[in-house]
């Protein structure tokens, strides 16, 4: 890194350390704005555009939206294609190919063994690309004129329904996908094609502006986590209650949120700040392990803690290399960051689950654990909601949860 040290006249180079393990690099980018559509190009030096949201296939292949289209990028071959759209805003229209799709700002992907699925926060509307020849696009949720508003979420056809802002994407593996919407401060679940309200729909009671989502499910629980106006948020939904608890200890900014296959780190981005953290569990922020604050470009070869990156949006690890890959959205790249160091330390049985059980009888990863523990914390203010789609259940209310329902869970 050089300074300019004016009084002395001279021009100061530092030589920053790298940290073994922790060292950062452009994976894709040359810095230019997108000038695509791609096939095969070579990823480090062609255009990206502002970089987004990512999610990565099976096969190792990274997805990620940029100017109006959705780019993939083969880490391996170090190659980038275009996927769909076309580089211009516009209206999707059903049935159309992908590439000849056109659509203005996505926020959240995610993907399944029938599609990639895309949030078009401007056209509110959720799209889903078939992995069918030509890739083309369909509408399954938002366009009509009725508000996703019903407390008794009597589950109504998606395309009918208004969807104010939605942003964030994640699905269960099993057909439900899960939906935030930033301007009505909502989450909704989307399945077969009828979509109700989960939580929410209240911007004076729910986090607002609500961002991208992750989930992990556990029996027949489900806990999500997205970033929101001041900091994390967790909702926990299952056949008899949804509820969901505000973090504003993570600080605010926070974009996509990546839980690691093993269910062992939380990752997240925070673009106010220009970092990346990793924690091992939702009682505390970890620790940062990209990005040094500033809002430049600088660093690659180095310790990634020193490194700067512009308005990081999006955060995934690829479990089979351990690259952690940052979607550097105003520097138009992608970074890596080979194999990092992750936070490992196992929370102890008093802080998770001192009002409720002992340690034989938990088996959880701290990630669990630990969102379970904040809904039966009373320092934890947590909000219940009788918006369900099976209406023959009670809530249980935070404070009600007993030692048999966390067995349950």
């Amino acid at each position: 890194m050089y300074l300019s040290d004016t009084d002395n006249h001279r021009i100061v180079a530092y030589t920053l350390p790298h940290t073994p393990g922790l060292q950062i690099n452009t994976a894709a980018g040359n810095g230019d704005r997108y000038a695509g559509p791609y096939t095969d190009a070579d990823a480090l030096t062609n255009g990206l555009g502002n970089t987004g949201n990512m999610w990565q296939d099976t096969n190792g292949i990274i997805y990620f939206y940029s100017s109006s289209s959705i780019l993939k990028f083969d880490p391996v071959n170090k190659k980038i294609s275009t996927f769909a759209g076309t580089g211009q805003g516009g209206t999707p229209v059903d049935g159309s190919p992908a590439l000849s799709t056109s659509f203005y700002s996505l926020s959240g992907l995610w993907g399944d063994s029938t599609g990639l699925y895309a949030a078009d926060i401007d056209n509110r509307l959720v799209l889903k690309f078939s992995w069918t020849d030509g890739n083309p696009v369909s509408i399954i949720a938002g366009g009509g004129n009725t508000a996703v508003t019903s407390t008794s979420i009597t589950a109504t056809t998606a395309s009918l329904q208004v969807l104010q802002g939605p942003y964030g994407l994640w699905g269960d593996g099993s057909g439900t996908i899960y939906i935030t919407d930033q301007t009505a401060c909502a989450l909704y679940s989307l399945n077969n094609g009828q979509i109700g309200l989960r939580v929410g729909g209240d911007c004076n009671t729910f986090p607002n502006q609500p961002r991208n989502l992750n989930g992990l499910l556990q029996g027949n629980s489900v806990f999500l986590a997205f970033g929101y106006s001041n900091g994390l948020a967790i909702a926990l939904l299952d056949p008899t209650r949804s509820q969901f608890a505000a973090l504003s200890n993570f600080g605010s900014g926070i974009e996509q949120i990546y839980f690691t296959p093993d269910r062992s780190t939380l990752f997240y981005a925070r673009s106010r700040v220009n970092q990346i953290f990793a924690s091992p569990n939702t009682n505390s922020p970890g620790r940062v392990v990209a990005g040094y604050g500033d809002a430049l470009y600088y660093g690659d070869g180095g310790d990634a803690t020193l490194a700067s990156l512009n308005n990081p949006i999006g955060v995934l690890l690829d479990p089979n290399t351990k690259s952690l890959y940052i979607s550097d959205q105003d520097n138009n790249r992608i970074r890596v960051v080979t194999e990092p160091v992750l936070p490992t330390r196992r929370l102890s049985e008093e802080v998770l689950l001192s009002r409720t059980a002992t340690t034989t009888e938990v088996d959880d990863t701290p990630l669990i654990a630990s969102m379970k523990a904040l809904f039966l914390s009373p320092s934890i203010s947590s909000h219940s909601s009788t918006t369900f789609f099976n209406n023959n259940t009670t809530t249980t209310t935070a404070s009600s949860i007993t030692k048999q329902h966390l067995r349950r869970m």
